[in-house]
């Protein structure tokens, strides 16, 4: 569900739809983070690589609408991601 909600959120990016983006791929990162506690390893592994993915989805939303704060915070994020 929560790959799906990102890829929503990858559309309306492109879309230039930042603020609906944004809802959408926080609320699917939350998820992931969430999901990630009680999966299992092989689950865990594919959960990282969809949280990758919004992330750098969400980093590409704060470059756009030019928020470096968000930006390095969400960096930091990922970086706990591998």
């Amino acid at each position: 569900m929560y790959s799906l909600q990102s890829s929503y959120g990858a559309s309306l990016l492109g879309q230039k739809k930042y603020i609906e983006a944004e809802t959408q791929l926080v609320e699917s990162f939350s998820a992931m983070k969430t999901a990630q506690a009680t999966a299992d390893e092989s689950a865990k592994e594919a959960n990282r690589a969809s949280a990758r993915e919004t992330l750098d989805r969400l980093i590409t939303l704060y470059e756009a609408t030019e928020k470096p704060a968000e930006v390095k915070q969400w960096q930091l994020e990922k970086e706990k991601w591998y």
